[in-house]
Parts: structure tokens; C-alpha cells; sequence
């Protein structure tokens, strides 16, 4: 009907049957951004990007205009805001994620101060989600296209992205406005976060998260792996495998990984999220037995938080 009253639309529909190991919002999501990505390579814009969004989203009027922005100042992908429509602030619920989403801006505002990412400066906020996540055409082909997964594919195309280390940018200008259901048709997502909230609500518990004390460690970490991975890729003279393994040292204890396995991953990655997808999957087994932070309750951690941007806001300015 829209195509109809606006003639000047190029709509293109597609109609298909997945086999059943298929017929999962990856393989759709993928179906469509290869699709959209080969026609916006034939145009040859050297600004074309794909953006997509889900079936129970609105986007904002101003949605592909504050993408375009962020592509055109240099991004290879934007992360929306994505807002709930019509939510009730009393519910249980919708105060449970009003807090999620002030502790992850909260952590956003720390990352930034302790390893600013000049791609994706302050302010900026966290997702990049189905619902507003953009792409450029030639970042999609860089990286290999959309991971076809049953569910959170949009954040194995963030890691993908990461991994080939391309600018992200999470932008505050770009927002959409999409549904606070609580029944969805994936396994892991809005939905099924929402009903997990109320579980927790209905039992008298708060949601767990990240200590502020293990955020800190793990963004100064990464910022001197950066620094060391910059150097070596810039040719620094290494005398020996001691003197390497030494520079490496502080760094490997602080992470949890063997300094022989940390030096060896830095001359060896071509990029710094390749590296740095390696040090995570290192750390995941060593914190889950040895991890010295426990996890917060939900408004203890935005408490601490506050302390720690407080704390570093003068010496930041």
C-alpha cells in the first residue's frame, strides 16, 4: 500500500521457505542484508550502507539522516538508541530496565574515560542491536557478511566488526522506538531480558552485574595491550624472546593468561580485535573460577559507578 501511494519507492519483496535448521531470524536477516548489500555495491556510493531494524520497531524521522551523519564522519557501522514505546514508568519491570539501561550508559561514560575509542567518543551509549544497527556495504563484505545464528546474530556482526577492527559508532542521534513485550519469537532478546527481569522481580531478587572494580581492571588492561600491540606492529625492536616476554609480563598477569601464549598472540594478530577476541576467550574459563570481583546487585553497581566518573571527570577535564 505505501509502494502504491509513493511511486517513487523501489520496494523489492521477497517470499521463500527455509528448511527447518534454517527458518531462524539469522538466515532471514542474512537473506536480506546480502541482498541489500549487492545492490548498494552496484549503485558504487561510496556512502551506501544497510540498515536494519525488526517488525515491532519505529524508527525516528530522522533515522537514516543521523546514519548517514555518523558514515558520512567516517563510521563503518552505527548502533542506535533503542527506546521502549508506551511503557508504563510504575510497572516493576519498566523500572528494572530503566535502571539496566542507566548503569550501561553508566559504564559506557567509564570505558570512555579510562579507553576512549576516538571512532566512538562521549557521549555515546551501548547497543547495537537488530532493532538500529547500520553498516556500510563495504564493511559487510570486509567482515564477511552477517553470521547466520538462531539468535543474536547482531551481536556476532559487533564481534565480526571488532575483530577486523572497524569504527563503530554508537550514536545518540540515531533512535528508534520498538515494542516492551515480553513474548518474542527468539530465544534471546528483548522479550525474553524483560521476562527474565520480572522472574527475578517476582521473587523478591535484583538483577546481578559486572562489579565496577573488574570493569576498571579490564578497560586499563586493554588500553596498555593496545599501546604494546601498536608498538610491536610498528616495528619495535625486540632484543630477545626474554626482553618480549617481559614487556608482556604485567599485562599477561593482570589479564589472566600465560605471558609465552600473550606474546606470541601479539606478533601473530593483524588486528587489535583479533588479539583482543583471543585474550577474551582466554579469560573466560580463568574468571569463572578465579574471577577476584563478585557480581553487584543491580543498583549498587550505578552507585559505584557514579563514585568512579566522579572520581576521574577532574582529571579527565
Amino acid at each position: 500500500a505505501y509502494a502504491r501511494q509513493h511511486p517513487g519507492l523501489a520496494l523489492h519483496v521477497a517470499e521463500l521457505i527455509l528448511p527447518p535448521a534454517e527458518a531462524h531470524v539469522g538466515r532471514a536477516r542474512r537473506l536480506l542484508m546480502d541482498a541489500a548489500c549487492r545492490r548498494l555495491q552496484a549503485s558504487h556510493h561510496p556512502h551506501a550502507f544497510i540498515a536494519s531494524t525488526d517488525a515491532d520497531t519505529c524508527v525516528a524521522p530522522t533515522w537514516l539522516a543521523a546514519i548517514r551523519a555518523e558514515v558520512q564522519a567516517g563510521a563503518d557501522a552505527v548502533g542506535g538508541r533503542i527506546l521502549t514505546r508506551a511503557a508504563n514508568p510504575a510497572c516493576p519491570v519498566r523500572r528494572c530496565q530503566l535502571l539496566d539501561a542507566t548503569y550501561h550508559v553508566l559504564r559506557s561514560q567509564l570505558e570512555h574515560l579510562l579507553d576512549p575509542d576516538e571512532a566512538d567518543p562521549w557521549p555515546r551509549h551501548h547497543q547495537h542491536f537488530g532493532a538500529s544497527l547500520a553498516v556500510t556495504a563495504a564493511g559487510y563484505r570486509q567482515v564477511g557478511g552477517l553470521p547466520a545464528v538462531p539468535y543474536l546474530e547482531d551481536e556476532a556482526l559487533f564481534r565480526a566488526l571488532r575483530r577486523h577492527d572497524l569504527r563503530v559508532r554508537h550514536s545518540p542521534q540515531v533512535r528508534v522506538y520498538t515494542s516492551d513485550r515480553q513474548q518474542g519469537r527468539v530465544a534471546v532478546g528483548l522479550s525474553w531480558q524483560l521476562r527474565e527481569w520480572a522472574g527475578l522481580l517476582q521473587h523478591g531478587h535484583e538483577p546481578l552485574v559486572d562489579h565496577p572494580a573488574q570493569l576498571i581492571s579490564h578497560w586499563q588492561t586493554r588500553r596498555r595491550l593496545r599501546e604494546l600491540w601498536r608498538t610491536t606492529q610498528a616495528g619495535a625492536p625486540v632484543a630477545t624472546q626474554a626482553a618480549g616476554l617481559a614487556a608482556v609480563g604485567p599485562v599477561a598477569a593482570a589479564l589472566l593468561v600465560p605471558p609465552p601464549d600473550l606474546w606470541r598472540q601479539v606478533r601473530q594478530s593483524a588486528s587489535f580485535g583479533e588479539l583482543w577476541e583471543w585474550v577474551e576467550a582466554q579469560r573466560q574459563a580463568q574468571l569463572a573460577s578465579h574471577g577476584p570481583w563478585p557480581h553487584l546487585p543491580l543498583r549498587a553497581a550505578v552507585a559505584l559507578l557514579r563514585q568512579e566518573i566522579a572520581r576521574l571527570m577532574p582529571a579527565a577535564t
